[in-house]
């Protein structure tokens, strides 16, 4: 019997040393080389009802940037999709991942990368009090040059409309590009009402009192041409 005891005391430690499984981290963050990735492909994926079009994006693999279509998945309840994006973190880029949330993007995730960090100002000790010392003016900084010149907007697309149906009251979302603080949404003859807005999506909300039954196009005008959406928006009682 205790021959036995000590055969188990033996073996009982080794199997659970032998239980123990490394798991391997995971996370958002993809390295990526010190040159920024191309300019997103156009991508002119239609509309499907309760489905939510993931944009495409540029991979990096074996050394050179290789693009991958966008997807459809399924819409969440209470949740909206936010495009991942390439990030530049000091001489390297990074892909953040998309996720859903439970609020619309504030950020505008269009594939084109955020401006780099800026540091803040330098700050300086103050002196300490001393002997009085008469130097010379100093000489002004040299001049800077000019910032970069905003890129031209083309003209306004539209990629989905969710939801497609609606009573007065109802929040839609539009994403797509080009949107500019300019541009306004109709329906019909009616401008809708913005409550959001970036360069890649729109939040408008229905006004009331539309007569059930109506169904128009979802339309961004626009200073350089209209966009409107594949799908109508029907007004349900």
């Amino acid at each position: 019997m205790r021959k036995m005891l000590l055969k188990l005391a033996f073996v009982v430690p080794l199997c659970f040393s032998a239980c123990v499984i490394a798991s391997r981290p995971s996370g958002g963050y993809y390295s990526a080389p010190t040159t920024p990735p191309p300019e997103p492909q156009y991508e002119n994926p239609g509309q499907q009802y309760g489905r939510t079009w993931v944009r495409g994006r540029w991979n990096w693999n074996n050394g050179q940037y290789q693009w991958e279509s966008g997807y459809w998945v399924d819409n969440r309840q209470g949740s909206y999709w936010n495009d991942g994006y390439w990030e530049q973190r000091g001489n390297e880029w990074y892909w953040v991942d998309g996720q859903w949330g439970s609020q619309p993007p504030t950020i505008v995730n269009d594939h084109s990368t955020p401006p780099p960090y800026q540091p803040p100002p330098q700050q300086y000790p103050q002196q300490q009090p001393g002997p009085v010392v008469v130097r010379p003016n100093p000489q002004p900084p040299p001049p800077q040059p000019p910032p970069p010149q905003p890129q031209p907007m083309g003209r306004p697309v539209i990629y989905t409309v969710n939801p497609a149906f609606g009573s007065g009251g109802t929040q839609v979302r539009i994403q797509g590009d080009f949107f500019s603080p300019e541009d306004y949404v109709s329906f019909g003859t009616v401008r809708l009402r913005t409550v959001s807005q970036s360069r890649t999506h729109f939040d408008v909300l229905i006004p009331m009192g539309l007569p059930a039954g109506q169904s128009y196009p979802l339309v961004v005008n626009s200073n350089r041409g209209q966009a409107a959406s594949q799908q109508s928006f029907n007004i349900t009682p």
